[in-house]
């Protein structure tokens, strides 16, 4: 008898329990669901418009942060143009998502504009040359600097949740005995008719100097090696990719250190900002490759802070930085499908004084350009507020030489 009183009171409890439940699922759903359910992300910078260019993920602006670094912005609740957003701070909230291949992506549920925010100019990263006793070379500041007797190494250190990563590049260097040559040195038979040599070298041109050396591999391999010489040294120049899920970016900078490589001479003042050329002016003597215009989510973006511009490329292209030639040129860019010590640079970008240009007037998208036609080389001139910006390519391309002219912003 009192057994059966405790299943009946059992059973009483558990009905109270499912009607409870069943209540508190029912309020919810009359309810709806509150976005203060969900943890936002919070990020602080100013925003920047990706212009005609997106990316893959289809963000359309990006978040420039403090520390340098950027994350894409996307929403489909608020305007990321509005103009009481240009040219502020502002703390963006919404729900980050992390894209392979790709910078991180928001999509953006709310933004504050911040008054009187500090930029702590210490974090952005910047160009700095490093000297020694046989060569000098520029360096991005967030690489650790290794110096002893015979090499130097610089270590780029990148953590994620997993493991700690490690790009490097060292450079090593051992004195000549007697009259060897890096040819004998190396074990090669050069073929002056190609550029393609034995134990699966390539010559190449790297440094300011245009120094002739040897590369080993081939882009996107974890490893690419550079040998070279002078009267008195042979050269190894290492780049070993740890970050694999940025590799592209990590290859690009190591190829902007390669250019900027100087035996003997001291540097320049202002070194650490330019980025010495060792390609032809593509004006000069264009090729004539045609270029299948890109879709606007094959782009990435190339940002100035020292000139203060963007412009996007094509994705999984090479891009150079070199000093200008000339009185009229401020800085020249080349961009290729192949690294430019060794393939050929299908557009390039001059940033030029305010030049006055006369030629045809053509629109892209809500902007005006002057192009001027030479043979066959198409020049797309744009008036920016802080300068006149030439793109330069082969006629055949004049679409994707538009296209990047139309995503150019100025800061």
């Amino acid at each position: 008898m009192k057994k059966s009183y405790i299943v009946l009171i059992s059973s009483f409890f558990l009905l109270l329990s499912v009607f409870a439940i069943s209540g508190c699922v029912s309020n919810d759903n009359d309810n709806g669901l509150k976005i203060d359910d969900f943890p936002l992300d919070r990020r602080i910078g100013s925003i920047v418009s990706l212009g005609t260019a997106t990316t893959s993920s289809h963000g359309t602006h990006l978040l420039k942060m403090d520390d340098g670094d950027t994350i894409l912005l996307k929403s489909v609740s608020i305007n990321l143009e509005d103009a009481k957003f240009k040219d502020k701070f502002v703390e963006v909230k919404g729900v980050l998502t992390e894209v392979e291949g790709d910078k991180p992506i928001m999509e953006v549920i709310n933004i504050d504009v911040i008054e009187n925010h500090v930029v702590e100019e210490s974090a952005v990263t910047s160009w700095k040359p490093w000297t020694g006793d046989l060569f000098q070379i520029n360096y991005m500041d967030d690489f650790e600097v290794d110096a002893s007797e015979n090499s130097v190494s610089f270590t780029k250190i990148v953590v994620n949740d997993v493991s700690e990563m490690k790009d490097v590049v060292l450079i090593s260097f051992e004195k000549k005995d007697g009259k060897e040559t890096l040819a004998d040195k190396l074990g090669i038979s050069i073929d002056e008719s190609s550029s393609s040599i034995s134990n699966g070298l390539i010559e190449s041109k790297i440094g300011r100097q245009n120094i002739t050396a040897y590369k080993k591999g081939n882009p996107g391999d974890s490893m690419l090696v550079y040998y070279a010489e002078d009267d008195s040294y042979f050269y190894t120049i290492s780049f070993e990719a740890g970050n694999k899920d940025d590799q592209l970016k990590s290859e690009n900078i190591f190829y902007e250190m390669l250019s900027s490589f100087n035996l003997g001479a001291a540097l320049e003042d202002g070194a650490n900002d330019a980025i010495f050329s060792r390609t032809l002016d593509v004006a000069a003597e264009p090729e004539g490759e045609i270029v299948t215009p890109e879709e606007p989510n094959n782009f990435t973006l190339l940002e100035s802070d020292t000139f203060g511009f963007d412009v996007s490329y094509p994705k999984n292209w090479y891009f150079e930085g070199s000093s200008g030639s000339g009185s009229d040129v401020q800085r020249h860019y080349e961009f290729g499908k192949e690294p430019l010590d060794e393939g050929v640079a299908l557009v390039a970008l001059d940033l030029l004084g305010s030049t006055s240009v006369s030629g045809f007037k053509v629109s892209y998208g809500d902007m005006e350009f002057t192009k001027v036609v030479t043979g066959s080389v198409v020049e797309i001139y744009y008036s920016g507020k802080n300068r006149t910006y030439r793109f330069t390519g082969n006629a055949e391309n004049e679409t994707l030489l538009l296209q990047m002219a139309a995503s150019l912003i100025e800061k």
